[in-house]
């Protein structure tokens, strides 16, 4: 990187506070031919700006030792912050009598100056005084064309970074969208029964539950009815599993259009069974509710030639309803599976609620 040439032998360059010249010297043939450089060396980052204590182009061999040559006169006072004017010659980093002008730049962090050899420097007035104007002007243009620099850099990362974040919260908005379907679509497989698509057991198990603990809270009736279709093995080994899985879907879809409340219940138990749940409902509702579906399940008139009782598929159904010595759920579905029991024994295709051992 170069900044400017003035006249004969001036320059303008940057530095760090260490004094490592930031930009490319002028004078790199002249500090290479007194030692100064290496041949591939361009000084830029590895040449400080120290004072030789001789001119190095005519006494180099009277120079100081590198480590222990002082930061220049203009070096030392821009780095500590004095900026006021200089009017007498000094060394610069040839060990050269120069004139020059500094300045630190806070924004950057960096020294600039410009300096010319005292010999030009006496040179007419006017042409010296002119050259000075010429030299501020560089100066004070190059430190704006700087901060400039700094605060495109500084916008166009600032922009950068709020279009990175955007992306990020988008991205992390759709990734938990995404999550959410996939859970409620998991809960949804978990707990369906995947023939029939009505409640599987599992989330029978959890609504009996819920279901019994509402009732004794509330203190109202709650009926459960479970239902086996009669001869159905008998059906799914002469007709095939087709057909069988073809009438289980059927049997569930009736049963549940002759449910019409939304509190109604229905789950597909386990192979031909099914129950229902019906909350605020007591044992002649429960009885109702049974017949009907029952009578529905005939009426659609599925062929069974295979049957021990007619000519279609019927069901069984046992009834039972939530009493005060019933602590649990699994009971309650004890007692209207013996229900269902009875039914069968009294010939199938009827429903029959639970009646306590006298």
């Amino acid at each position: 990187m170069k900044l400017g040439r003035v006249g004969k032998t001036g320059e303008s360059y940057a530095f760090d506070k260490r004094g490592f010249l930031l930009t490319k010297s002028r004078f790199n043939e002249d500090l290479r031919n007194a030692g100064e450089l290496s041949k591939d060396d361009i000084s830029m980052m590895t040449l400080r700006i120290t004072d030789p204590d001789v001119n190095l182009q005519e006494q180099p061999s009277l120079a100081l030792v590198r480590n222990k040559r002082p930061l220049t006169l203009m070096a030392e006072q821009a780095i500590s912050g004095n900026f006021l004017e200089h009017l007498e010659p000094y060394r610069d980093y040839r060990g050269v009598k120069v004139f020059g002008v500094w300045l630190w730049d806070k924004v950057l962090d960096v020294g600039i100056t410009t300096e010319i050899d005292a010999k030009e420097a006496f040179l007419p007035h006017e042409k010296t005084k002119r050259t000075i104007y010429v030299v501020l002007f560089f100066i004070i243009l190059l430190s704006v064309g700087l901060m400039i620099l700094f605060f495109l850099m500084k916008t166009k990362e600032s922009k950068l970074l709020n279009q990175h974040r955007q992306h990020l919260e988008t991205l992390v908005k759709e990734r938990t969208l995404a999550l959410e379907q996939a859970n409620i679509t998991l809960k949804y497989l978990s707990e369906t029964d995947p023939l029939t698509q009505i409640a599987n057991r599992r989330s029978y198990d959890k609504q009996l539950s819920l279901a019994v603990l509402s009732a004794k809270i509330t203190k109202q009736p709650l009926s459960l009815l479970v239902l086996d279709i009669d001869y159905f093995k008998a059906f799914n080994d002469n007709y095939g599993h087709d057909a069988g899985d073809g009438a289980l879907k059927s049997i569930a879809q009736h049963i549940s259009s002759t449910l019409p409340r939304a509190t109604d219940f229905i789950a597909r138990y386990g192979g031909e069974e099914f129950v229902v749940l019906l909350s605020t409902t007591d044992i002649d509702g429960a009885y109702s509710v049974a017949e009907r579906i029952r009578s529905k399940i005939e009426a659609i008139a599925i062929n069974h030639d295979f049957s021990g009782i007619g000519d279609f598929i019927t069901v069984s159904i046992g009834i039972a309803v939530l009493t005060a010595n019933i602590s649990q759920g699994e009971d309650l579905f004890k007692q209207a599976d013996k229900a269902l029991y009875e039914a069968k024994a009294k010939g199938r295709n009827n429903s029959f609620y639970f009646q306590p051992d006298e």
